[in-house]
């Protein structure tokens, strides 16, 4: 849920400001799916672009070389949220 909820407020903020909707690695994500490092991935990149059309300087998140087989965690979601609440 909080993944698919960020997805949709980044894609808001992309149109905002002249973006294209992003193209998520896993466009649909059902019940029940484990969170995946990529999911993370994709937000960032996502809303680092929108950051730069801003004009704005994006964030700085913890784990900053998240890639495949690790782990995403609570604390990606929550610096995810607060980066998109401070673009909004």
């Amino acid at each position: 849920v909080h993944v698919t909820e960020l997805r949709l407020r980044v894609d808001v903020l992309r149109v905002r400001y002249g973006l294209p909707l992003f193209t998520w690695t896993d466009p649909i994500l059902g019940t029940g799916m484990t969170l995946r490092a990529q999911h993370v991935l994709d937000l960032r990149m996502a809303l680092a672009e929108a950051y730069v059309a801003a004009k704005r300087t994006a964030p700085v998140y913890t784990d900053p070389n998240l890639g495949p087989g690790t782990t995403a965690r609570g604390v990606h979601i929550t610096q995810l949220r607060e980066a998109v609440v401070s673009l909004e």
